[in-house]
């Protein structure tokens, strides 16, 4: 019975260390990433164009078939543009790091984040086509 128990256990072990050097080693590699613009953004010309980088967490449930708060990338971005700039060259990267992994692995996969990077651009628009929309943050009343 003992022996039975102690084989159990080596088992599972041997498991779970499996699972971790795996998430380590392809940690990261697990990845989406969209580069605007395409058509939801226009590519405009921007003078004096600031570069950000920002990392947001995404949750997701039961190993991410279930929705949970998303990464706020509108009060993020609002926290670069201000009245008058445009966003160009937006690239969001969704990935699952090891940390992000190895935190689905801890749960049971009850719990899995993923990491959003947003990446691009911050300028005011050297001159505004006719009839083209810019990505210019949410307007404050001062």
């Amino acid at each position: 019975m003992n022996e039975e128990i102690l084989a159990a256990q080596r088992f599972m072990l041997t498991v779970s260390l499996t699972i971790l050097i795996v998430t380590i080693a392809v940690g990261g590699m697990f990845r989406t990433e969209v580069a605007y613009p395409r058509s939801a953004l226009p590519a405009v010309e921007v003078t004096k164009a600031a570069s950000f980088e920002e990392d947001l967490t995404a949750r997701h449930w039961v190993l991410g078939l279930v929705k949970g708060r998303q990464a706020d990338l509108d009060g993020r971005l609002a926290k670069y543009v201000r009245h008058g700039e445009a966003v160009t060259g937006l690239t969001i990267v969704t990935r699952h790091t090891w940390v992000d992994n190895l935190i689905a692995g801890a749960t049971f996969g009850i719990y899995c984040p993923a990491t959003v990077t947003v990446k691009g651009m911050v300028g005011k628009p050297v001159r505004a086509e006719a009839g083209v929309a810019l990505h210019t943050g949410p307007q404050r009343d001062v």
